[in-house]
This record gives C-alpha cells, sequence and structure tokens, in this order.
C-alpha cells in the first residue's frame, strides 16, 4: 500500500504509488526543520509518517549512483529507490503546491 504525503492539501500517492515519499529524519534537529517547513497544527511525525518528493527539490534527491573504476571510467546505475542527500530540506512553498496541484 503507497504511503501518503502528510503535508497539508497534498494528494500525492493516496490511491497509487505516483511519488517517492521519505520518512522523517532520525537527526531532531532535521526532523524539527521538516515539520516546521510542512506548516501542520499539533503535528508529530510517527515511524510511518512521509512527505513525498513533490515538496523536495530535484538536486536533493538522488536518482543514481556512480563508481569510478582504477582505470577512470564511471559506471552510472539508476537506484531502485531515490534517496535523499543528507542536507534536504522539505518545502511547503507556494510554487511547490502549485506545481503538485497542476500534475494532478
Amino acid at each position: 500500500m503507497p504511503r501518503a504525503c502528510c503535508v497539508p492539501g497534498c494528494k500525492a500517492n493516496y490511491k497509487t504509488f505516483e511519488v517517492s515519499a521519505f520518512r522523517f529524519p532520525s537527526d531532531e534537529r532535521r526532523r524539527l526543520q521538516w515539520v516546521k517547513a510542512i506548516h501542520r497544527e499539533d503535528f508529530t511525525p510517527s515511524s510511518t509518517s512521509v512527505v513525498c518528493a513533490r515538496h523536495f527539490e530535484e538536486h536533493f534527491i538522488i536518482t543514481e549512483d556512480s563508481i569510478t573504476r582504477p582505470d577512470g571510467t564511471v559506471i552510472t546505475a539508476k537506484r531502485g529507490t531515490p534517496a535523499l542527500t543528507s542536507r534536504s530540506t522539505c518545502q511547503r512553498k507556494h510554487h511547490l503546491l502549485a506545481q503538485m496541484h497542476k500534475k494532478e
């Protein structure tokens, strides 16, 4: 079953797996930044709470991995499951919400 995004007004993943979803960080400081960014009153994320990829800028989402061989060639492979960079920040900006509604 897809995990529904917890950002108010976001309908991502309610019926189908449309976009990737990310759990809240375990680091307390980053977790609080995410909670503050989504502007959800009296919200404490649980272990199953997620924020969908629509609330992150693309450069924070890792979709492929690369390694460099000893001979200098680079091998790149698409990740099975996207991940976030360690510096990722959740956003609930109006322009992101507008983009989200255009896609629905």
